[in-house]
């Protein structure tokens, strides 16, 4: 039972990360618009989902192992993409020392962050997790008193958002929002019984729908994309309510799976997806791509077929730079080298 468990959640991680991809990728605005309701939120999601404090007795501890696990992969991982911008795009001739500094202290929609824009995320979720701990040792993991913490921290995101809007470094700010959906991720691990229910194609089709409606309701009143990385949320509760019933949706989804080898390899290698797939591989395949007259239209098949050129050629190359990352560089994850994982 606990290995089937942990399939499904590496599936639902390598499915959102899919969704990632393509929302990147050149795709129809419509469809674009459909993932970034819930995308992003269902990764918060099932961080919470894996979240534990039992074995931290204290916060410097927990901060201690996330500093390992999180924040040596962003340094590592914006290192890669550091030289990569200075040798190959860097187009607005940004300052090496501007675009260091932004490596420390990361700022979305800065010069200084052009180099690793897509790692927001990474550094975003350490933030979620410092503020989730400290949640959890303040309620005493009383499971009232953390729905009224993320309540509170929701309210106070979309003030900050409403009336200030400036992104904060490391994206505290967006954290306000994210740790919501870390939190519930969180509490619905302990609701296993009820959740195990509700995995059913009855249920799921009742999920999607209702996120397709309020994310349309939600895109159409803004006139734009949800995109919580531009802080652009438009109706709170709409923009809840599409992403939970999205999350919903995908973690039914997910379950009634059979187990697929791709879906957890992409789940348990996602940071790597997100590290390389849209600052470094989405830009050699548009120039590819640029030399095939027909990819070039602007007919919808074609917009299509870019995107799954796009996520398909990435997945392919991504095989041996996370073969040789987990066997030989096991360090830019955070992890022990493994002599056994070498051989």
């Amino acid at each position: 039972m606990e290995k089937k468990r942990l399939n499904w959640i590496d599936m639902a991680k390598g499915f959102a990360m899919i969704l990632v991809m393509f929302g990147h990728a050149p795709i129809l605005l419509p469809i674009q618009a459909e993932v970034y309701t819930f995308h992003v939120p269902l990764f918060f999601f099932m961080s919470g989902y894996l979240f534990s404090n039992v074995k931290y007795n204290n916060f410097s501890a927990f901060l201690k192992k996330r500093i390992i696990t999180i924040g040596i992969p962003y340094f590592c991982f914006s290192f890669i993409e550091y030289i990569y911008f200075f040798v190959f795009n860097n187009k607005q001739n940004v300052s090496p020392l501007k675009s260091f500094i932004g490596t420390l202290i990361p700022l979305r929609y800065n010069n200084g962050t052009l180099h690793n824009g897509t790692l927001w995320f990474i550094a975003c979720l350490f933030m979620c997790e410092m503020v989730f701990f400290l949640i959890v040792k303040w309620t005493k993991n009383d499971k009232r008193k953390i729905i009224t913490c993320l309540v509170v921290s929701a309210i106070i995101g979309g003030i900050y958002n409403t009336y200030i809007g400036k992104p904060l470094p490391w994206s505290f700010d967006v954290a306000f929002i994210a740790v919501v959906f870390y939190g519930i991720g969180y509490l619905i691990k302990g609701m296993e019984n009820k959740v195990s229910k509700l995995v059913s194609i009855k249920y799921l089709v009742v999920f999607l729908i209702i996120n397709v409606i309020i994310g349309h309701l939600n895109v159409r009143n803004m006139n734009a994309r949800v995109d919580m990385s531009s802080i652009e949320y438009g109706n709170y509760f709409l923009f809840f309510g599409s992403a939970i019933s999205g999350i919903m949706a995908s973690l039914i989804f997910c379950r009634l799976l059979p187990k697929s080898k791709l879906l957890i390899y992409i789940g348990k290698n996602s940071i790597i997806f997100f590290a390389f797939h849209q600052m470094i591989l989405y830009p050699i395949i548009d120039k590819l791509i640029r030399h095939i007259s027909f990819l070039t239209s602007e007919k919808s098949y074609i917009v299509t077929l870019n995107g799954i050129i796009h996520v398909g050629v990435t997945l392919i190359v991504m095989i041996p730079i996370i073969y040789v990352i987990n066997n030989y560089m096991p360090f830019i994850l955070g992890k022990r080298f493994s002599k056994k994982g070498a051989n």
